[in-house]
């Protein structure tokens, strides 16, 4: 199989996560909306849909666990860091991180998203800059 049909091959699993989510807000919403009680029948439509995003979510766990440890282009800082962001945002983290692994860019893909400078700068694995203290150098 060449590269493109085993992400595609991968994205499908990985791309039902946030979509099992996404329909589980809706769904709630929605009830609240209308006055209803949220109620998720064992077998019903609704209970699959979650269970399967359940299961989902515990069964590729490992696997992009040990994909991110695995990374060769990555540094143990970055490494380190996206184990943690699959774990805290897993059903949006996984799609996330196969998405910037098709791009190349699990290097930037992480660290771009990262708003605090000496985070930012600390899995970079760049130095601090010396900050001159009351304006002397």
């Amino acid at each position: 199989m060449t590269r493109k049909r085993l992400y595609i091959l991968v994205a499908i699993p990985a791309g039902y996560l946030p979509l099992s989510y996404l329909v589980l807000v809706c769904y709630v919403f929605l009830n609240l909306a209308l006055g209803r009680d949220i109620e998720f029948a064992s077998g019903s439509i609704m209970w699959w849909i979650i269970w399967l995003g359940i299961c989902g979510t515990v069964v590729q766990w490992p696997f992009y666990i040990l994909w991110a440890l695995n990374s060769r282009e990555l540094t143990f800082k970055l490494r380190l860091a996206w184990v943690v962001v699959i774990i805290l945002l897993n059903m949006f983290a996984m799609p996330y991180f196969l998405y910037c692994k098709y791009r190349n860019r699990t290097r930037d893909g992480l660290i771009h998203k990262i708003r605090k400078g000496a985070l930012r700068r600390f899995l970079e694995g760049s130095p601090v800059a010396e900050q001159p203290r009351n304006g002397l150098s």
